[in-house]
């Protein structure tokens, strides 16, 4: 999940150079402040729940729950408009 809200970021709002993959906290650390303040803390608890998920006993201790909605909201903000739904 935070893998594709760093692409959606990186697509949106530029910071990468072509060929780099970027990961939830450069991108934040890159280009946070052009989220809104609201979507900015999701983000950064999407972040740390990425850093917690690569150790075991710590993942267990993420709110799935609060990391779904958290992913939806972002998504939904980074998702470029289709060419219907500007018109």
């Amino acid at each position: 999940m935070a893998d594709e809200v760093a692409s959606l970021m990186a697509a949106r709002f530029g910071g990468l150079r072509r060929g780099q993959q970027a990961d939830l906290e450069s991108m934040l650390r890159k280009r946070g402040g052009a989220l809104p303040r609201r979507l900015r803390r999701e983000a950064r608890f999407m972040a740390e729940a990425d850093r917690m998920a690569g150790q075991p006993k710590l993942a267990r201790q993420v709110d799935f729950e609060r990391l779904a909605r958290a992913h939806r909201a972002l998504t939904g903000y980074l998702r470029p408009l289709g060419q219907g739904s500007r018109l």
